[in-house]
């Protein structure tokens, strides 16, 4: 059914070919933005089914290229989540005057407190270079 992939490389082909523009399909500059949880499910079950040492090899890279396109799994970036992007799509903005800090010795709690804030807020240049799939929906393998 719908959203159902055999391999995060076949997810990765199909948000590439069908969710990016067909100007940028070959940017050598794309890459996959993946989440922790998935890598690591998708090396558990490839290395359950290798039984030769390139297989368990290509295993191990597996979280450095997926579908053909440079991987990264980026600090505090949902378990779940694919996205196909270039990286100079993304930004993060912040706010003028907004930034602010605050240190302090807390004898309540025993303990010295450094607090920084600002208001901040994340972009996407270009639609047509990203790409993402709904989690929620997705199932990845053989159904149980």
């Amino acid at each position: 059914g719908a959203g159902d992939y055999k391999t995060l490389d076949a997810i990765v082909t199909e948000l590439k070919n069908t969710l990016i523009h067909k100007t940028l399909r070959s940017d050598p500059r794309l890459v996959v933005l993946v989440g922790s949880d998935l890598t690591a499910a998708a090396q558990t079950h490839m290395m359950n089914q290798a039984d030769k040492p390139s297989e368990k090899v290509a295993a191990q890279q597996m979280d450095k290229n997926i579908g053909g396109l440079r991987a990264y799994t980026p600090p505090f970036f949902p378990g779940k989540r694919i996205v196909v992007t270039l990286l100079s799509n993304l930004h993060l903005y912040t706010q003028k005057g907004t930034r602010s800090r605050k240190s302090e010795n807390v004898e309540d709690r025993k303990q010295h407190e450094d607090k920084y804030w600002r208001m901040e807020g994340y972009a996407i240049e270009e639609f047509e270079g990203y790409a993402a799939i709904d989690e929620a929906n997705m199932h990845i393998g053989p159904r149980p």
